[in-house]
């Protein structure tokens, strides 16, 4: 009898697992329901609806299917984690299923590099809260808002301090806190200006408004700021040390211009998508965008990597190694590498 060397039988074995391994999923099938909303962390995609969490893995499997009562879900992500949070409600879900009732109603949730959790909340007798938990869901920080209304809050990269967007009389401000005193730092405000939404870039906080960006630091210093010079902000996201803006020359719609900004209020990079963008997500260096037919996934500096076409896609979600568009139900995974 003819023996088998140990290579041949090596050989042999990977044959044999070559022909059996199971191959990437190219799509799957969600549940959906009123408000849903959407997260994509590592190879793992979260969704919410009014009545349900669920997650999935890489291979289009439920890996985590609870039932919940929301009025208004909304998820705020990071790398590592992600959250849905009931707007009007009071409950809080974390990626692995853990979750927690917040004490008021919620107005806002952010959940920073850090891991931290900046909650937002109403508040009797005051005009909202705020509380910061770590990444071990323990509250380690509150502030109440005696003045003026709470509207979002968020905490530094290095989870050191808490920036927190107030409405007042005369426009917007942002209040700066260290995490380690109960003393305020500092203030921000420009002009009347109203802001809808504010980022940490790195050690300073950028004040998005409706026609220009503004930076201050960590106690309410102004340290510069990027006009839209009439052109219309429709999307933005937060790329690495950069936040990336998609500005339009009309407030209806039409293909806009993708400009990335630094923390210096210094133009970085610009892109033509050459048709409107419907969605955008970053993650691992990359910021994908979902137009009517196409699917575009540029580097940090906006230099296009991918061009692809698509149908039917209403969303588009970068995971670890690859991306998914959902369509409905229907959830479609393609290669961006």
């Amino acid at each position: 009898m003819k023996k088998l060397t140990i290579a041949a039988v090596l050989a042999l074995t990977f044959a044999l697992t070559g022909c059996t391994a199971e191959k990437p999923i190219e799509s799957f099938y969600i549940g959906t329901g009123a408000h849903q909303c959407y997260a994509a962390v590592g190879d793992s995609l979260m969704t919410a609806t009014t009545t349900s969490v669920r997650v999935f893995d890489a291979k289009g499997e439920a890996v985590l299917d609870k039932s919940c009562d929301f009025k208004y879900p909304a998820m705020s992500e990071n790398a590592d984690n992600a959250v849905v949070y009931d707007i009007g409600g009071r409950q809080v879900m974390y990626l692995d299923g853990s979750a927690f009732n917040a004490k008021n109603n919620i107005i806002s949730a952010n959940l920073s590099q850090s891991g931290h959790l900046a909650l937002c909340t109403e508040e009797a007798g005051y005009k909202g809260s705020v509380t910061v938990y770590n990444d071990d869901k323990t509250e380690v920080y509150k502030w109440f808002s005696a003045d003026n209304w709470v509207v979002k809050a968020a905490v530094s990269p290095d989870g050191g301090r808490l920036a927190v967007l107030v409405s007042g009389e005369n426009g917007s401000i942002v209040k700066l806190f260290e995490l380690d005193s109960i003393d305020e730092q500092g203030s921000f405000e420009a002009d009347e200006a109203v802001f809808d939404d504010i980022c940490w870039l790195g050690d300073k906080v950028c004040c998005i408004a409706s026609d220009r960006l503004r930076f201050c630091s960590g106690t309410g210093d102004a340290e510069g700021e990027y006009s839209f010079d009439g052109n219309f902000l429709d999307a933005y996201a937060v790329c690495g040390d950069n936040i990336v803006l998609e500005l339009r020359v009309h407030s209806y719609g039409g293909a806009g211009t993708l400009v990335s900004v630094d923390s210096s209020a210094k133009l970085v990079g610009t892109a033509e998508p050459g048709a409107e963008i419907e969605c955008f997500d970053y993650a691992g260096g990359k910021l994908l965008c979902l137009t009517q037919d196409k699917l575009l996934c540029y580097d940090d500096s906006l230099k296009l990597e991918l061009e692809a076409e698509q149908t039917g896609a209403q969303t588009a979600l970068l995971r670890a190694n690859d991306a998914v568009l959902i369509s409905g139900t229907e959830v479609k995974t393609t290669n961006i590498k």
